[in-house]
């Protein structure tokens, strides 16, 4: 399931990072971040530069955290601004075949 709110804020400069998080509560709290993007907005509404912030990892107390080693999990990260979209990553095969001839 793919969730993108869009949140209107105030200009505050340049983010040299961004922490999201949750509270943990209801069912199933634990939620799969990949990424955030922040848009600048013109003074014509025309949408301006965009910043990632990439994450691709779990936020909650059901998984454990491969950066911290908390087994329990965490439910905040702090994201710095860069990286490549992970939805471009492509995975790498490697195809074999082993052909004959035909005789009639």
């Amino acid at each position: 399931m793919q969730y993108a709110p869009r949140l209107d804020l105030p200009y505050v400069g340049k983010l040299r990072a961004l922490t999201i998080g949750h509270n943990n509560m209801g069912d199933g709290p634990d939620w799969h971040l990949l990424m955030v993007e922040v848009a600048e907005e013109g003074e014509d509404g025309a949408e301006g530069p965009v910043t990632r912030f990439i994450c691709n990892k779990w936020i909650g107390l059901g998984h454990p955290d491969p950066d911290s080693g908390a087994v329990e999990g965490v439910l905040q990260r702090t994201l710095r601004p860069g990286g490549e979209d992970p939805r471009l990553e492509m995975t790498d095969y490697r195809v074999g075949w082993a052909g004959g001839a035909r005789v009639n």
